[in-house]
């Protein structure tokens, strides 16, 4: 059973947050809750504007490129983890990362009133630092199981009613728009990304990193602070030696995810100066998973559904203070892992004259199931209550679009497992948005 567990850490990572919006920001292709997706350019169009990738707008062509509904991005992410106490066993692992992201407006390009389309091509090298710390949650958001050079998105969308009703369809990353919280991002821990409890789920893992599947998503926006959105999955993801799997079978059975949330406006003449988000999601598998104490007690059911629910908070409480909680659960009968809790404060622009460095502090915590813990005992083996991260991060944004990122991870109890000694972790990653 701990085999199988550990099966699913390697999908158990998250990559930035993807708008599905059309037109970015300037920075890169971050997603508000609630915006005009032709409303603004994703370059720079004037000298006054700042253009934050490296490579700048390229003598103008971006803007000519933006112009015609095209905005290209390319991502570099070299990441350096080293185990300095506990674990498993010592070691540094690098790893690196390669996203080029294609957004294109039909309406522009084809003349297609509130169509849109997005391809993500990803390309991935080294990793399973995790194996090295025998950690539940993966410290490292990019780290996976084995080189990948795959399309990660290709999905169209399609708006409605003046945009307050959008429809996509395609591969698409689940936690670019589920389970999101803009504070934890900062983090490299993947529990931060998306809630270990629905992490570990699914025979290959739900639509999130290193592996998507395809979907149909629809979100409404009924009023200007609240939208609800629904996302039909495949349940099972692509698999990874597959360039590109566009895989929607019957048998495999359906991962669906609602979320309803309020927040604050992203553009608007009310928009609160001080950015909030309260969110609360739910999520069934259609189909039915092994009881884990089927194989030891016969009185138990053979099967049971896997499904969970999640609760989440975002809210700017000083002018560049944020702080951010999350917590949910999962059905303990059929999933190792019961809950996933976590909480942490960013601070923006500490140092002055300095003002995108962030700073952050943050745990995260999962609890296994009484269910599981009582399967090792069955097996000779003691687990206990969970496993808890503590993580101190600094961004410095060293030019625009080139960013360095110190990191520190201590993890209590790696895997529950009172016999793994609390490993200590120091990380540093090097991003450049071109």
């Amino acid at each position: 059973m701990k085999k199988y567990v550990k099966n699913t850490l390697a999908i158990a990572g998250l990559i930035a947050p993807l708008s599905p919006a059309l037109a970015q920001d300037v920075t890169e292709f971050s997603r508000p809750a609630i915006r005009d997706t032709h409303s603004e350019p994703p370059v720079a169009t004037s000298p006054e504007e700042k253009e934050t990738r490296l490579t700048k707008n390229w003598g103008g062509y971006r803007t000519q490129l933006s112009n015609r509904g095209i905005d290209l991005g390319l991502i570099y992410k070299g990441h350096v983890d080293s185990l300095r106490s506990g674990g498993l066993k010592p070691g540094t692992v690098y790893s690196n990362n390669m996203d080029f992201r294609l957004a294109m407006d039909f309406e522009k390009l084809l003349g297609w009133p509130g169509g849109s389309g997005f391809f993500y091509g990803l390309f991935n090298h080294g990793g399973e630092f995790s194996s090295l710390v025998g950690d539940e949650q993966i410290t490292n958001n990019i780290d996976a199981p084995k080189d990948i050079a795959k399309v990660y998105e290709a999905w169209v969308q399609q708006t409605f009613s003046e945009k307050r009703i959008s429809l996509l369809a395609g591969l698409h990353d689940l936690n670019s728009e589920f389970y999101v919280t803009d504070s934890s991002t900062l983090f490299f821990n993947s529990s931060f990304g998306i809630g270990h409890e629905l992490a570990q789920t699914g025979s290959l893992g739900p639509s999130i990193f290193p592996t998507t599947s395809v979907c149909l998503r629809i979100r409404t926006e009924p009023a200007e602070s609240f939208y609800f959105q629904v996302g039909v999955f495949n349940a099972v993801a692509s698999e990874l030696e597959k360039s590109v799997q566009f895989r929607f079978k019957p048998s495999d059975g359906a991962l669906v995810i609602g979320e309803l949330a309020y927040h604050s406006p992203a553009n608007s003449d009310n928009a609160s100066p001080r950015a909030f988000k309260y969110a609360l999601g739910f999520w069934t598998y259609s189909t039915t998973s092994e009881q884990l104490l089927s194989s030891i007690d016969a009185s138990a059911e053979s099967q049971g559904v896997s499904q969970g629910t999640y609760v989440m908070l975002n809210q700017d409480i000083l002018e560049r203070l944020s702080v951010f909680m999350r917590y949910g659960v999962a059905s303990s009968s059929v999933n190792p892992f019961a809950s996933n809790l976590s909480a942490g404060i960013v601070s923006t622009g500490i140092i002055p004259s300095r003002d995108h460095d962030r700073l952050g502090l943050a745990v995260t915590q999962v609890r296994t199931g009484s269910e599981f813990r009582r399967l090792n005992e069955a097996e000779g083996k003691s687990l206990g209550n969970s496993e808890t991260t503590y993580e101190l991060s600094y961004r410095f944004e060293a030019i625009p679009g080139l960013a360095i990122q110190p990191d520190f991870q201590w993890v209590k109890s790696p895997f529950a497992d009172p016999n793994i000694e609390d490993a200590k972790i120091l990380s540093a990653r090097l991003e450049v948005s071109f």
